[in-house]
């Protein structure tokens, strides 16, 4: 087992190494691709522990079909989300995704300084992803991403995108080590080219048993961003009876600004509700995450 999981380590490091990306990050495009939407991960300073490449299929339930919206201060953007996953036969998982973000519009003037229509930026991203078992206890998994990003009529980005991972889950250790966000360089709409935010991951988690109805789950993540940067995201949550969460992380480094996390989720009877807020960052001030599902 140990011999198995160290080799599809290597196997990833290998693959990120051929295909760095050579830019600072001022030649990022398409950053928010990094903006979590899940509520409950972006609670616990977005460690890609529940929600990378390879869960899926690792999931405690058959399967879950959810929607989130957010709030994200830093440039006063919304974020409309759902999501789905399901487990097939206890081997393979299936999820797809969608995300809407809109900004403030603003106003396009002539040269004499009158109004002439105004303008609303704004950015998609869709998604498709497979995960597999290949033991009892580790799974590999890809997910496939669809991304724009209109910034002016006359500015706009497209790119497609890949993350790959892998999950060892065991019974009360959870790890996981992937990439994020691979893909060719974006060309603009006038010929310009820049980097996607790609980056190497490894998360780690211990879930503590207090008895018969508290569990206490911290949780580390170490990212490498191909641009030259690093970024650590820890939380640690709380359960109760498997119905109420209360979930606190902080994340620090790389293109999310620093930043503090709180959130609460209610599970009852497979319908789940959670609320996450951004906190420690007078730039993201009002940053809120909301998000709904069922787990079946």
């Amino acid at each position: 087992m140990k011999k198995t999981i160290l080799t599809l380590a290597v196997t990833i490091a290998a693959m990120t190494i051929s295909i760095q990306a050579k830019a600072g990050e001022e030649n990022v495009a398409l950053p928010f691709l990094r903006i979590n939407q899940n509520a409950e991960s972006a609670a616990m300073g977005s460690v890609s522990l529940w929600d990378n490449a390879a869960s899926t299929v690792m999931l405690g339930q058959n399967g879950h079909a959810g929607a989130g919206y957010q709030k994200w201060g830093l440039n006063s953007a919304t974020y409309i989300s759902c999501d789905a996953a399901y487990k097939i036969a206890d081997i393979v998982g299936i999820k797809a995704a969608f995300t809407n973000q809109s900004e403030t519009a603003y106003d396009i003037n002539d040269e004499n300084g009158d109004k002439t229509s105004s303008f609303k930026p704004g950015a998609m991203k869709a998604s498709l992803g497979a995960s597999v078992k290949i033991t009892d206890h580790v799974s590999l998994g890809a997910d496939l991403c669809y991304a724009s990003r209109k910034l002016a009529s006359n500015s706009s980005y497209t790119a497609f995108a890949a993350d790959l991972g892998m999950m060892a889950k065991f019974q009360y250790i959870s790890l996981a080590a992937g990439v994020k966000n691979i893909g060719t360089p974006v060309k603009s709409s006038n010929g310009d080219k820049f980097s996607l935010p790609s980056s190497v991951y490894f998360a780690i988690g211990h879930d503590f048993q207090i008895g018969e109805k508290h569990v206490l789950a911290p949780a580390l993540d170490l990212e490498y961003y191909f641009y030259n940067a690093t970024a650590v995201s820890a939380g640690l949550a709380y359960t109760f009876n498997d119905m109420l969460s209360l979930r606190g992380g902080y994340h620090t480094g790389g293109i999310i600004p620093n930043h503090a996390s709180a959130g609460i989720g209610l599970n009852i009877n497979g319908l789940c509700l959670n609320a996450t807020a951004l906190l420690g960052n007078k730039d993201m001030k009002g940053t809120m995450l909301f998000g709904l599902g069922y787990r079946f």
